[in-house]
């Protein structure tokens, strides 16, 4: 899935500068999005699994803030209409984002890394892009869109 790289980049200036301040970023350091691969390996952990909390995606419940119970029990009240997509059956008890750091961390200590918010990647977003099957570390071109991964609680 991708999203449109320039629309949002003018405010992530903004926000890069923020965090610089609030985390303490090395001044002169360079800093970029992790490419889709980075993203995949520091997500899985090193674990042999779909998620880094099992194959069956049940057990995101445990690990992050996703499409559960709490979400379509709240969305089925206030739009009073069933959601044209799936959803877990367990109930992390978040209907919008949660605050960073409620769910427990993968084996590499990250946190959120399934669920909660869309995260963006340094790879541009082709659909076509896997089906030429490089293996190391593929980056995608440069475009206009970006790969995002991590999925999000709604």
């Amino acid at each position: 899935m991708g999203q449109f790289w320039q629309r949002r980049l003018s405010g992530a200036d903004g926000e890069l500068e923020r965090c610089g301040r609030v985390y303490q970023l090395q001044e002169g350091a360079r800093y970029r999005l992790p490419t889709e691969a980075e993203w995949e390996y520091a997500c899985r952990a090193g674990t042999a699994t779909r998620y880094w909390t099992g194959d069956s995606p049940e057990t995101l419940v445990t690990g992050g803030n996703v499409p559960d119970k709490t979400f379509r029990d709240d969305y089925v009240k206030n739009y009073r209409q069933q959601l044209q997509y799936a959803t877990i059956s367990g109930n992390d008890g978040f209907v919008n984002p949660a605050p960073v750091g409620s769910f427990q961390p993968n084996p590499f200590g990250l946190y959120d890394t399934h669920g909660n918010v869309w995260e963006w990647c340094y790879d541009g977003y082709f659909s076509d892009f896997y089906a030429r099957r490089i293996s190391d570390d593929p980056v995608a071109p440069n475009n206009d869109l970006r790969v995002i991964r991590g999925g999000c609680f709604m």
